[in-house]
């Protein structure tokens, strides 16, 4: 059954129109609890039968691990924010710097992004007893964890000296936090191996060398006058694209010809290729019998072109598309990057 797009107006053969009235072409489909009860009901049963289907399953499951890996590194430069914060408070004071004002990490402390809770809670009901799911869920409680001591802090005022938890204490949690999240982009980095698209650079990197030397109790992202300071790679906006060196095929208007993916996010990907590819030119790029992904061109420069997905590789969540409308995530349908 089509379903119809956020902020268009649904035709009046469409059945969800018996649920919110047909509007005039100049208005905006409402979109009522019930409706998207409905919807979501529906998706939730979809995936639960999906799961034991390989071929359906397999690039639903893909596709939620592209969307949850940046957000799971987004919170792992928060956690190690707030770990670096933790620490130096747990600790004598340096010559020559600042201590770091502990209201830094009410700033910095990691609050779960509306994509991120949705991510994990897909993949969780798509993938059962697998190494990132038990990663997950280990982050989360964690979190909680750490969250809610931080918060216990600032409902004392602060106070370290004589308030409801010490500073080493507090310490620990966000430590623990930091170990978790090392966890987690391991097994998202192994997941993607099983997909032919291992990163060009490990989720780990630089991320994970700074997550390690907090969990040790250093601050890696504390500077000198008790301010968080974070390198160029650790800055906070989503970057939805995952640099990849993988192979592919791509068919097109001029035959079949083999590609290497440069990087790939839920709404388009960077590839290399030899093919007389051009703007506006339909493609289909193939990594395997069950993951497809059908677009068009949207740039060329040399051997390198971006690709933008005929839908965002994120499905069709009826979730994800309320809040692509209505709450700030936008697809990403410019293609990938160089």
């Amino acid at each position: 059954m089509p379903s119809p797009t956020i902020g268009r107006h649904p035709t009046p053969g469409w059945p969800g129109a018996a649920i919110e009235g047909v509007q005039g072409a100049e208005d905006e489909a409402r979109f009522t609890p019930r409706y998207l009860a409905d919807l979501s009901l529906a998706d939730l049963e979809h995936e639960r039968r999906s799961a034991d289907r390989h071929h359906a399953a397999r690039p639903r499951t893909l596709a939620i691990v592209l969307a949850l890996q940046p957000e799971v590194v987004r919170l792992g430069v928060l956690s190690a924010a707030c770990a670096s914060v933790a620490n130096a408070l747990s600790k004598p004071c340096e010559p020559g710097r600042s201590p770091p004002n502990p209201r830094l990490l009410l700033r910095y402390y990691p609050s779960e992004s509306s994509r991120y809770i949705l991510a994990a809670s897909r993949y969780r009901r798509m993938t059962r007893d697998t190494v990132v799911a038990r990663c997950l869920d280990e982050l989360n409680e964690v979190i909680v964890e750490a969250i809610g001591a931080t918060i216990m802090l600032a409902g004392a005022g602060f106070d370290l000296a004589d308030g409801p938890i010490s500073a080493e204490s507090l310490a620990g949690t966000w430590r623990r936090v930091c170990r978790s999240t090392i966890d987690l982009l391991s097994a998202l980095g192994a997941e993607l191996d099983g997909f032919r698209l291992a990163p060009a650079i490990p989720l780990s990197g630089e991320l994970g060398s700074t997550l390690a030397l907090a969990a040790d109790g250093e601050a890696p992202l504390l500077g000198a006058t008790g301010n968080i300071e974070l390198p160029v790679w650790a800055e906070l906006r989503r970057s939805p694209r995952l640099p990849i060196d993988s192979p592919a095929v791509m068919h097109w208007s001029g035959g079949e010809a083999p590609v290497r993916l440069s990087d790939i996010s839920t709404g388009g990907a960077g590839l290399r290729c030899d093919a007389g590819i051009v703007p506006g030119e339909r493609v289909t790029i193939v990594l395997d019998q069950s993951i497809t992904m059908p677009g068009r061109v949207v740039w060329r420069r040399g051997r390198n072109a971006g690709i933008a997905f005929d839908e965002p590789f994120y499905d069709d969540a009826p979730e994800m598309r309320f809040l692509q409308r209505f709450g700030g995530a936008p697809e990403e349908t410019d293609g990938g990057g160089a």
